[in-house]
């Protein structure tokens, strides 16, 4: 007989506090991020997640923990978990699942029970496709016999990793390996410069930047609701079957009320067309007011008319210099890339972002 039962979290209200439940899911998270990256930059607060469960707008979620019944209830006494998220406005036909077990506590059938339940939810929403995703710490040389490549041949998984050796058990095939890389700051002024001065000659007089914090301005909104449908199938997804996702100006005000009550500050800047007065490509940055020292780099598009004369370098670089300015304790920022995204990685790494970490995108077809 199993010592541990699987029960709901409670959905919060929109202004409510996480209870023991979803602090003992942000701890478990906060031990696996500690372990292979040696902090804890990417792990949503209890609180933060309570916000994110709370917002039902656009997506269908629930969360789900194994809970040792021997325990007064606490943090301590969640085993393992997991996340469940069903689009209901678009790409309906998939669900994400993220699942993570008590390192002290795997082996013991928690992950498998949780994924039947997982599975279970996911068959109630309709949905026939599930996509997850792993960390690792580094990518494996391509002649071990424990490494993975994505379908495209770009990137490579570790076999070994729980992860990764968890997904393979359940029946998930790899869709696309992603970089994560982190860029330290304060940046070198002369390499801002140097890179922003390059890319403004080749994007000549025909553009200019817009910039705003936090809430897009009214005039802008048209313009963001087409840059962020187009960044929802522009940005490499490999295999995965996603599709493009539904914007428009609600969803965008809705998406800047939740990174507000989480406590994060975006910074943004986009580039205008003058002869069109249109945008054509945008770039974000969000800082994380319960880490002043960590920010994430968030989308980056260019429309497709406008490529081919280096304005998302452009962007980049003027809206680091807008971050450093803005945020001055900043000092490290994450982003993740697809491996086979060569035009986005040479502009980091032009930038000074160093890989950190890989992570690998899984999809399961249901029957």
């Amino acid at each position: 007989m199993s010592n541990y039962v699987i029960e709901p979290v409670p959905v919060p209200a929109p202004d409510g506090k996480p209870d023991w439940r979803l602090h003992g899911l942000a701890d478990i998270h906060a031990e696996d991020f500690r372990d292979v990256l040696g902090n804890i930059d990417l792990v949503d607060s209890a609180e933060q997640r309570a916000i994110t469960l709370a917002n039902q707008q656009s997506k269908r979620k629930a969360a789900l923990v194994a809970v040792d019944p021997g325990r007064s209830p606490g943090a301590e006494a969640v085993l393992g978990g997991c996340l469940l998220t069903a689009p209901i406005t678009d790409n309906t036909h998939l669900a994400y699942v993220h699942l993570a077990v008590r390192a002290a506590e795997r082996r013991r059938g928690i992950g498998s029970t949780l994924w039947q339940h997982a599975l279970a939810w996911t068959r109630d929403q309709n949905r026939h496709l599930v996509l997850s995703d792993t960390l690792q710490q580094d990518e494996p040389p391509a002649d071990v016999p424990y490494a993975l490549a994505a379908p495209n041949g770009i990137g490579r998984i570790d076999t070994r990793t729980p992860g990764a050796c968890f997904a393979h058990a359940m029946g998930f095939e790899l869709a696309q390996v992603e970089r994560h890389s982190t860029q330290a700051l304060p940046l070198d002024p002369d390499l801002l410069t140097r890179e922003a001065g390059a890319a403004e000659q080749v994007a000549g007089d025909d553009y200019d930047l817009v910039t705003w914090q936090d809430s897009v301005p009214a005039q802008w909104m048209d313009g963001m609701v087409q840059m962020m449908t187009a960044m929802s199938t522009d940005a490499p997804a490999g295999a995965a079957d996603i599709r493009e996702k539904t914007w428009d100006s609600a969803r965008i005000r809705q998406r800047e009320q939740v990174a507000a009550q989480m406590g994060y500050a975006m910074i943004t800047t986009a580039v205008r067309h003058r002869a069109s007065d249109e945008l054509v490509g945008h770039t974000e940055i969000a800082v994380d007011s319960t880490k002043p020292s960590v920010a994430y780099q968030e989308n980056t598009v260019v429309l497709a008319p406008h490529r081919g004369r280096r304005l998302g370098m452009v962007l980049k670089a003027a809206n680091i210099a807008r971050l450093q300015e803005l945020a001055p304790r900043v000092r490290r920022v994450h982003t993740w890339n697809a491996e086979e995204n060569n035009h986005m990685l040479a502009i980091n790494v032009a930038l000074g972002y160093q890989p950190a970490s890989v992570w690998g995108n899984w999809q399961l077809t249901l029957a």
